[in-house]
């Protein structure tokens, strides 16, 4: 960050073929991954209407288009440096990661025009230490495994569009939660029915145990009182003397 905002610095004095010559040394620097602060520097936009122009079209490439899109207008944007070829390559990593966690080698491949898959794997590598990427290489499935991205300059347009998901993953969130809320009613309805019917059965529990003890102890009253087995001993013996 702080190379940038020293050649951002030297941009804002600068004429044309100084401007052009820190588009360069940005682009070559390969800690340099984030062009938004040059591009909307006055003397850069002023390349706009000069024979430079082209110069803040690459720079514009750099910032959020991919290798896909120089190879489609490749005699437009004049040719890369080895470091510029990197740079954009890896750029195009992150810009694929953030669409997507699972990235298959063949289509790495395709949209970084490469072939040889070390020479992939290497860029990835760089890439993560470079800390633009985290994941790991899934070379049984030839894939790459990505866990974070960095983010890259918004092109024009970009910010509305954001704006935009975030409404509507905000109004999503909010149907989320009322239904959340529902739930939650719902199992406390649930919750409070439970109690009610455990209540009743508690209760109806002690009336069976009071009933229970009641007429148990009713029985034994019966068998402990001294006049009834009397009564019962009499009767019995007076039988015993009519039948004699």
């Amino acid at each position: 960050m702080e190379e940038l905002n020293r050649l951002v610095q030297q941009a804002s004095n600068a004429n044309e073929n100084e401007v052009v010559k820190i588009i360069l040394s940005a682009l070559e620097n390969p800690n340099i991954f984030f062009f938004s602060e040059l591009l909307s520097c006055p003397s850069v936009q002023k390349l706009e209407t000069s024979l430079s122009k082209n110069h803040v079209e690459k720079l514009r490439l750099f910032s959020y288009g991919t290798y896909i899109d120089f190879k489609a207008n490749e005699a437009h944007f004049g040719p890369l440096s080895s470091n510029q070829q990197k740079k954009l390559r890896q750029l195009t990593i992150v810009s694929l990661a953030t669409k997507q966690k699972i990235i298959p080698y063949d289509l790495l491949l395709q949209h970084l025009d490469m072939t040889e898959v070390r020479e992939l794997e290497d860029l990835f590598i760089d890439s993560i230490y470079q800390g633009l990427l985290r994941g790991k290489l899934d070379q049984k499935d030839k894939q790459l495994e990505i866990e974070f991205a960095v983010g890259r300059d918004l092109r024009p347009g970009q910010l509305l569009e954001m704006v935009s998901f975030l409404n509507q993953w905000c109004q999503h969130s909010d149907g989320i939660l009322v239904a959340i809320e529902d739930q939650v009613k719902y199992a406390n309805t649930l919750l409070e029915v439970n109690r009610a019917h455990k209540n009743d059965f508690d209760k109806l529990v002690e009336n069976m145990k009071t009933n229970l003890k009641t007429t148990m102890s009713d029985s034994a009253h019966l068998v402990d009182t001294p006049g009834v087995y009397s009564e019962k001993k009499i009767g019995k013996k007076r039988g015993k003397g009519n039948d004699m």
